[in-house]
């Protein structure tokens, strides 16, 4: 698991203009293949070498700290208070 017990990873991969997202278990040493489709955003042949832009985005539930925690809450999650007081939310 990785620190703190988080809910997700997601990745994201940019190339020639085709994204393609995929989140995943919070586990350790975790791999994954991306196979590009040979053909950019537009339905056009690609060929040779492509950039791409990948994005690793950690998910996590998020906590309240109240006003009295502020202390002890600084550099912590962040915070999202729900419409009937419970604390909601992804960070």
């Amino acid at each position: 698991m990785l620190p703190g017990a988080g809910r997700s990873v997601d990745v994201e991969v940019l190339v020639a203009g085709v994204k393609w997202n995929r989140s995943f278990a919070p586990k350790v040493s975790k791999s994954t293949a991306f196979v590009m489709g040979r053909k950019d955003r537009y339905g056009r042949p690609v060929r040779g070498y492509q950039a791409a832009e990948v994005t690793v985005s950690y998910v996590y539930d998020t906590v309240y700290m109240s006003v009295g925690d502020r202390l002890r809450a600084f550099g912590e999650r962040g915070v999202l208070r729900g419409v009937d007081g419970g604390a909601s939310g992804n960070i």
